[in-house]
């Protein structure tokens, strides 16, 4: 379906001449592409070239193509599709403006303006919590009321214990369609998948279920996703990124204020008892896609982020994510904020369980024998929490690959045809396994 988008421009263009009466428009052709257009007024004779520059609003958009070009009675006409190799996010914000060459003289530039890649299939309702722009196309005010009350928990808990901010308007896409959501994803989700977040757009996917659904559940699962792209924004810089146990051990965390959506304790009772510890080190990167191995990775993950504090309080979380802000590394942080090493931390941790020579596990290789025969228990069967970097690499390669290269802030510009580089965490995938709401406990 083409939906056009017009956008006025207001004019604003190069150190010597102005665009005046631009009008840009964007024709999205959902699964296939977007098409940009400019119609202006242009007196004078057909330009030397037109080319069309787009990426992510507010940053510096790396990626150039040219336009073809029509002039007749005195009006400019420029068109670009763009066929990207891999298919845009659902709810992904692309910005564009036209630049304009005539001969040796000065560039031109319109305004820039915006275009969102949605499927317009679907009869979208939006509303607004701050700097959450939620969109729902079933469920009516009951879907929105818990996204609502999601957002608001996540914001506050977040604010008022850690010193994080959403900083960054960021969409929400609820999906009632479970098959359509992964479809609208790309087509290339995991059948386990269950949702999306991607800080480096912006956007939360989710399926939300209207029949059979526990509203707590929605409400945790929003909180879950709006603590890692705050946690995003807060740490951004040019070097690196949170480990993995920081953001799941916080986004549980702040989710639990909500419900207890897995039994995190007695998963770690399992962990001591059976020595499967995953060593901080371990989990800095990504948590495997499923399994054992996971939800081991996950409580301890919540667990570790808990004695943090237990120990230091949320003061000491705070000046984590501060330390992270600046850049360093894992070991740099832990000492600056904490006043111990990695392994200090570690260590002391571990020691509240009685262990003091863990066997730590492995989270490189697959979890085969989860996979294939799950272990008699009712919590590995459960969809687990977010897990990192697969609904990411979609998103980050899916701009990469279609040629859309930008950087905030410190970040620099990724080559368009090349993954991104530091994929230690950039949103995360929410794996599916049984009904949202069922078999779970709610902390009172």
């Amino acid at each position: 379906m083409l939906v056009a988008l017009a956008l006025m421009g207001a004019g604003v263009a190069s150190a010597a001449t102005d665009v005046d009466a631009a009008v840009l428009t964007a024709d999205v052709a959902f699964g296939d592409g977007i098409t940009f257009r400019l119609e202006m007024p242009h007196p004078a004779a057909e330009p030397a070239g037109v080319e069309v520059r787009y990426g992510l609003p507010d940053g510096i958009v790396v990626r150039r193509s040219p336009a073809a070009v029509d002039l007749a009675g005195g009006v400019l006409r420029a068109t670009y599709a763009w066929e990207p190799r891999v298919p845009l996010v659902v709810g992904t914000e692309i910005e564009y403006r036209f630049a304009i060459r005539s001969g040796d003289g000065p560039e031109t530039r319109t305004a820039p303006a915006t275009v969102s890649y949605i499927d317009a299939s679907l009869p979208w309702t939006t509303a607004s919590e701050g700097l959450v722009e939620i969109w729902y196309h079933a469920g009516g005010e009951a879907i929105e009321a818990d996204a609502r009350a999601g957002i608001r928990a996540a914001l506050d808990v977040l604010r008022q214990s850690y010193g994080a901010e959403l900083e960054r308007p960021t969409r929400l896409m609820l999906y009632a369609d479970i098959e359509r959501m992964r479809r609208d994803l790309g087509g290339g989700a995991s059948p386990w998948v269950g949702g999306a977040a991607i800080a480096e757009l912006n956007v939360t996917v989710l399926y939300a279920p209207v029949e059979n659904r526990d509203p707590l559940d929605l409400q945790a699962t929003v909180a879950h996703e709006i603590t890692h792209i705050v946690l995003e924004h807060r740490t951004e810089n040019s070097f690196g990124g949170l480990p993995a146990w920081l953001h799941e051990g916080l986004a549980t965390t702040v989710e639990s204020t909500i419900a207890e959506r897995f039994p995190y304790d007695e998963i770690m009772t399992r962990v001591v008892a059976r020595d499967e510890f995953v060593s901080l080190r371990g989990i800095t990167g990504s948590f495997p896609a499923s399994g054992q191995a996971a939800l081991n990775a996950y409580a301890q993950s919540n667990s570790l982020l808990g004695y943090i504090i237990e120990t230091w309080g949320p003061e000491g979380v705070a000046r984590l994510l501060e330390a992270y802000a600046g850049g360093v590394s894992d070991n740099e942080a832990v000492q600056e904020a904490l006043g111990v090493s990695l392994d200090e931390l570690d260590r002391a941790w571990l020691g509240t369980y009685g262990v003091e020579h863990p066997t730590f596990a492995s989270l490189t290789a697959p979890d085969v024998a989860a996979a294939t025969s799950p272990p008699n228990d009712d919590a590995a069967t459960r969809p687990l929490p977010v897990s990192d970097l697969v609904a990411a690499a979609l998103a980050v390669l899916a701009i990469a690959a279609g040629a859309v290269t930008l950087f905030r802030g410190r970040r620099p510009p990724v080559d368009p045809d090349l993954p991104k580089a530091d994929t230690r965490w950039d949103g995360g995938a929410v794996p599916l396994g049984a009904p949202l709401g069922a078999a779970r406990g709610r902390r009172p």
